[in-house]
C-alpha cells in the first residue's frame, strides 16, 4: 500500500531525480559559505567599475602628447620652423668640419712647403758643392789661357799682336775670339774711329809652357798718323771676349787693352832731348794712370 509520503507531489520529485518515490526526500538546509563568494564576485565588479576609468584615463593621458605631435606634424609652418632648424644645425657641423679640415690643410701644406724648402736648400747646397769642386778641378787640371799683348809702330808693317799661351795641364779646344779695335784721341780717350774686328780663332792649344801662339793685328797707318802717335796724341784700344773649352768647360775671360806707340821727349825749343820709349801695351784698368804719367813727363822736359 502506499504509506503517507506517496502523495502525487512526492512521486512528481521522485521521479525527477530518479529517486524512489517511497523515501522522504530530506530537505538540507541552506549554507553560509556563499557569501563569501558573493562578496569577492561584488569587490570584483566594484573593482571593475574603478578599473576602466583609470584604463581610461591613462589611455587619454598617453594619447594627449601624440595628438599634440600629430597637430604639429599636420602643420607646413611647423615643418618649415624644423627644416629651418635641421639646415642650419647642418651648416653650423659643415662649418666647424670645414674649419678643421682648412686648419688640416693649411698645417699640411706648411709642413710641405717646410720640407720643399729643406729639399731645395739641400739640392742648391749640392749644386754649390759641385761647382765648387769643378771649379777646384778646373784650377788644377784644366786647361789655363793666357794672354800676352805686344805692338810694332816702328816697322814697315805696323801691328798689334796677342800671344796665347796655355799654362794649365790639358790642353785647350776652341779657342774663340771676336775683339773690338777702335782709334782713341788722346788724353781725353775718345774715339775717333772704329777699325775692323780682330777675330782670333783656334782649334786647339797645346800645353807649351815656353811656346806660343801669336795672334798679329795689321795696322794701317799714315805719315800723319804716326806722327799723332809719336806725340802720344793718338792710340789704340782693343777688348772683347775670349772663350775656350778648358777640358771640362766653358771657360770666358775679358781682354782690354790700350797700345801706345812710342814717344819722344820735346824741350821748350821743341827739340828731341833724345829719351822717350815705347811704353808696353796696358790693361785698360791701368791706362789712366799710366797715360797721366806720360803726359807728366812730356810736360816737365818741355819747361826744360
Amino acid at each position: 500500500m502506499p504509506d503517507e509520503f506517496d502523495t502525487p507531489l512526492e512521486q512528481e520529485k521522485a521521479g525527477d531525480f530518479g529517486e524512489d518515490a517511497e523515501v522522504p526526500i530530506i530537505q538540507h538546509p541552506p549554507t553560509f559559505s556563499a557569501p563569501n563568494r558573493l562578496s569577492k564576485q561584488i569587490s570584483t565588479l566594484a573593482s571593475k567599475g574603478h578599473v576602466r576609468p583609470a584604463l581610461q584615463w591613462l589611455l587619454a593621458l598617453a594619447m594627449r602628447p601624440l595628438k599634440r605631435l600629430s597637430t604639429i606634424l599636420t602643420n607646413a609652418d611647423n615643418w618649415t620652423a624644423f627644416a629651418t632648424l635641421v639646415i642650419a644645425v647642418a651648416t653650423v657641423v659643415y662649418t666647424v668640419y670645414a674649419g678643421r679640415q682648412w686648419r688640416e690643410m693649411v698645417a699640411a701644406s706648411s709642413d710641405t712647403k717646410t720640407l720643399a724648402s729643406a729639399a731645395s736648400a739641400q739640392a742648391k747646397a749640392s749644386q754649390d758643392q759641385v761647382a765648387l769642386l769643378r771649379q777646384q778641378l778646373e784650377a788644377t787640371e784644366g786647361a789655363i789661357i793666357t794672354i800676352e799683348a805686344s805692338s810694332d809702330f816702328k816697322g814697315t808693317t805696323p801691328y798689334l799682336k796677342f800671344s796665347l799661351m796655355n799654362e794649365g795641364h790639358i790642353a785647350a779646344h776652341k779657342v774663340l775670339a771676336r775683339l773690338e779695335v777702335t782709334r782713341r784721341s788722346l788724353p781725353k780717350d775718345e774715339t775717333l774711329s772704329t777699325l775692323e774686328p780682330w777675330l782670333i780663332s783656334v782649334q786647339e792649344v797645346p800645353v807649351w809652357k815656353d811656346r806660343r801662339i801669336d795672334k798679329p793685328y795689321p795696322l794701317r797707318i799714315s805719315s800723319r798718323d804716326l806722327e799723332l802717335i809719336k806725340d802720344t796724341r793718338v792710340g789704340y784700344r782693343v777688348r772683347g771676349n775670349l772663350t775656350y773649352n778648358n777640358g771640362f768647360a766653358t771657360s770666358t775671360q775679358t781682354i782690354c787693352y790700350y797700345f801706345v806707340g812710342p814717344f819722344e821727349l820735346k824741350n821748350r825749343a821743341g827739340r828731341n832731348t833724345g829719351s822717350g820709349g815705347t811704353p808696353s801695351p796696358m790693361p785698360c784698368d791701368e791706362f789712366p794712370l799710366s797715360l797721366q804719367s806720360i803726359v807728366d813727363e812730356k810736360r816737365d822736359a818741355a819747361q826744360e
